[in-house]
């Protein structure tokens, strides 16, 4: 997952296509887990995963698909989540921030850039700012010879498109004890239509880290 990519780098809609990554040899846990403190748990101590306190009515839908590779370099860790209720979905997925990604979002050519707002991650005694890029699928041009051209270079979504078409949210999420908590988790929230621009922030503010034991 890279988080320094704006505007055209997500998913093909606002439901996650995940891909897997080509790895020499099997993963060594490969798992899907009830909760984030056990899926943290499966990872191992080497960084943490942060779970959703408040999901704006979505429910985990199957546990939380865990994996951690050695055969990448560093190691390949990644969790990934799905949060559904009636036709709206959300998806999370993290890994830990200077390690491989052993998943992906599929890259979108509709997904533009709303802006970056800073939100304070953490409890309400230690708040971390930390900055997202939040962004959505606006760029709705017909295709021209089964291709989509080319969105201005100044095109900008609005808030309102966040819920309008479904977007996604990016972070480096910072824990602020590292003794306890150790290492930054790279952060992806998608969502589908329905679900604002308002919610996604307070979605990604109200993560509640997990360290794995």
């Amino acid at each position: 997952m890279k988080l320094s990519t704006l505007g055209i780098t997500a998913a093909t809609s606002a439901c996650a296509i995940v891909v897997l990554a080509p790895v020499a040899q099997a993963a060594n846990v490969t798992s899907t887990q009830p909760t984030w403190a056990k899926a943290a748990t499966a990872l191992g101590t080497g960084g943490s995963l942060w779970g959703p306190t408040f999901a704006a009515g979505l429910k985990l839908n199957g546990g939380i698909q865990v994996t951690r590779d050695d055969s990448l370099k560093p190691i390949g860790t990644s969790a990934v989540a799905n949060y559904t209720v009636g036709k709206k979905t959300m998806t999370i997925l993290e890994n830990w921030a200077g390690t491989q990604s052993t998943v992906d979002p599929a890259p979108s050519t509709r997904r533009i850039l709303v802006g970056t707002p800073t939100i304070k991650l953490g409890g309400p005694d230690t708040p971390i700012a930390i900055k997202t890029q939040v962004s959505a699928d606006c760029y709705q041009a017909k295709l021209k010879n089964g291709l989509l051209p080319a969105p201005p270079a100044n095109l900008r979504c609005k808030e309102s498109d966040v819920s309008k078409y479904g977007g996604e949210l990016r972070m480096t999420a910072k824990p602020s004890n590292t003794m306890g908590s150790p290492g930054n988790t790279d952060v992806v929230i998608q969502v589908s239509p329905g679900i604002s621009y308002q919610q996604l922030l307070k979605i990604a503010s109200d993560l509640q880290q997990f360290a794995g034991q």
